[in-house]
Parts: C-alpha cells; structure tokens; sequence
C-alpha cells in the first residue's frame, strides 16, 4: 500500500505530465480550421482550469488525514479520471497521438 506521501507525489508527477501535454496541444491548434480552433480554444481554457482546481486539492491534501484522506484520495481519483478523459477526447480531436 503507498504511503500518503507517495500518492501525493505520484499526483504531482502525473499533474506535470499533463502541464506539458496541455501545452504540445495548445501549440497544435494552429493546424485547425477558425471554428474548430475556437472550440478547441474553449475546451482547453476549461482543461486549464480543472487543472488549476487540481493543484490547489492537492496542495491541500498533503496535510489531510485519517477520513479526510480518504475523501481526498477518492475526489482526487474522479477528478483525475475524468480530466484524464477529456485530455484524451481533445488530444484525439486536434491529431495529437503521441504519448
């Protein structure tokens, strides 16, 4: 079982990783049509800022525990899950395939 410690820096890294995709896909609008850049524009302003919102719970997370761990680990894992499947939605949408 990973220590709470581990989970926060595991979230940090995968929070990174995401920093740099949300920029790769930023720089790749410039290939979309005005309409679609406008829509992926929007969607990317939102990504940006769930993220935001991600970083502030896990800011306050490192210092959560007992039962408040617990609702921070499983908020934390929706959040991510679901930010994890927008990502992917918009990567696809804007031809970004690449890891």
């Amino acid at each position: 079982m990973a220590s709470h410690q581990q989970r926060i820096e595991k979230i940090s890294e995968t929070l990174k990783n995401w920093d740099y995709q949300l920029d790769r896909l930023e720089h790749r609008l410039i290939d979309l049509s005005e309409e679609a850049r406008q829509q992926a524009k929007e969607a990317l302003a939102d990504l940006k800022e769930q993220r935001k919102q991600m970083a502030t719970r896990l800011e306050e997370g490192r210092s959560q525990a007992g039962e408040m761990l617990e609702d921070f680990k499983d908020g934390m894992e929706k959040t991510m899950d679901d930010f994890k499947e927008r990502l992917q939605k918009m990567r696809h949408q804007v031809g970004d395939k690449d890891d």
